[in-house]
């Protein structure tokens, strides 16, 4: 879900959120997509970076989007 800033909770772009029941201990843990319960296997989308209550509880943190990821590949690929 694409996080909605509002102007009391204003977000910098990039950052997205899901309901969730999730509270302290979740920050820094992987967002996947098309994980597989079977093999534990998926994409690392984002990460949990902080908690969001703008009357429900969210947990935030950025997306990675090839904006984000494509620089330290490329660093990574050229070290």
């Amino acid at each position: 879900m694409e996080q909605q800033a509002t102007e009391d909770w204003p977000e910098p772009p990039g950052q997205w959120g899901t309901e969730c029941v999730m509270g302290g201990g979740s920050s820094g843990g992987p967002r996947f997509a098309n994980f597989d319960r079977h093999t534990g296997l998926g994409v690392v989308v984002g990460d949990n970076s902080h908690g969001w209550l703008p009357g429900k509880r969210y947990l935030v943190g950025p997306q990675f989007t090839r904006e984000i990821t494509r620089p330290p590949f490329h660093r990574a690929q050229h070290s």
